[in-house]
């Protein structure tokens, strides 16, 4: 019998619409669920916890839609699908304006909601096979959707993770000063805060093959372990 596959789901501003039959019918079908109410928990949050799909619920006001938009710069290709309790040709609108996959309006059932969730992990996965894969001892990483992949599951990354561990697995094995990482990041970047994206990512590396050491009085290098 396969196992069955895991996702993060996090629910931003969606308690309303989540009754009990549907959280069981989620947490049965492999998805773990992130409840978070407040804008500036589900902004903070979703930059350091791995998350596979994001439903928002969309009420008055643009708020939530300024989450969304938000989200979007910043994760290019996470899933996100709004729910309202409104069918609104304007939600409509503002929801594929905002950056949004999806649109799921009132009435609904639990299990359409599982559906609709299940549909867009599916599509997105489906895309994931099809795209630029750089392997590296248990992991792929796909670049262009900030994806890494291995024996622990499935993260996505933070664009500054991306651009950090892109750098040093294309010279793996090789040491890479800070300068050049941090002129791959593209932004204003310290010392200190590329130590915290490094620290990151060796907490995914954690117990693996994979090891970043530190080369004094240069940078990095990203290591393989034979075997």
């Amino acid at each position: 019998m396969s196992k069955q596959l895991s996702y993060i789901l996090l629910c931003a501003n969606s308690n309303h619409f989540l009754t009990r039959t549907t959280r069981k019918q989620l947490k049965n079908n492999g998805f773990t669920l992130l409840n978070l109410q407040r804008p500036e928990q589900v902004l903070k949050r979703i930059n350091y916890t791995t998350v596979d799909v994001c439903m928002i619920g969309l009420t008055e006001g643009t708020e939530w839609a300024d989450v969304t938009s938000r989200i979007r710069a910043q994760h290019a290709r996470l899933p996100i699908i709004h729910i309202s309790d409104k069918k609104r040709i304007e939600d409509l609108a503002t929801s594929v304006n905002s950056g949004a996959d999806d649109f799921l309006s009132a009435p609904f059932t639990p299990a359409e909601i599982v559906l609709r969730i299940q549909r867009i992990v599916k599509r997105v996965s489906e895309r994931e096979i099809a795209e630029e894969v750089i392997r590296f001892g248990e992991y792929s990483f796909y670049p262009r959707r900030s994806v890494l992949v291995g024996s622990q599951g499935k993260i996505n990354l933070t664009y500054f993770e991306h651009r950090v561990l892109e750098k040093l697995v294309e010279n793996r094995n090789c040491a890479v000063s800070k300068r050049d990482i941090m002129e791959r990041v593209g932004r204003s970047v310290s010392a200190n805060s590329l130590g915290v994206y490094i620290h990151r990512l060796r907490r995914y590396f954690a117990k693996t093959d994979i090891n970043i050491e530190t080369v004094p009085g240069l940078g990095y290098k990203l290591t393989v372990k034979a075997g």
